[in-house]
């Protein structure tokens, strides 16, 4: 049986700055998606992103958020920005680098 009590990941680590990416659209659908914070955590849309900055709503396909600690695999992620919210949708795994787990 697994302890998901033992299972932790600081969702907060995973916290990008979309207004130092410089992007001025309202509404803008992008092909390859690679983002890298300040801090060197990185994020990949293998099938585009879609970002509406005045919510500042991301929306990820085949993404991958990366921090030292942690990895976050799905077909769709999902930032809102001001809300500090994060949602992974479809397929969605996590890995604990620090503990070698993985949760599907």
């Amino acid at each position: 049986m697994f302890d998901f009590d033992e299972f932790n990941v600081d969702f907060h680590e995973f916290n990008f700055n979309f207004d130092e990416f410089d992007v001025d659209f309202g509404e803008f659908l992008f092909d390859f998606t690679n983002l890298i914070s300040k801090e060197g955590n990185t994020l990949d849309a293998q099938k585009g992103s879609f970002y509406n900055t005045q919510q500042k709503q991301f929306q990820f396909f085949e993404g991958i958020v990366e921090t030292e600690t942690s990895r976050v695999k799905a077909e769709q992620l999902f930032y809102d920005e001001l809300k500090g919210y994060y949602e992974g949708k479809e397929n969605v795994s996590v890995y604990n680098k620090e503990r070698e787990i993985e949760v599907y």
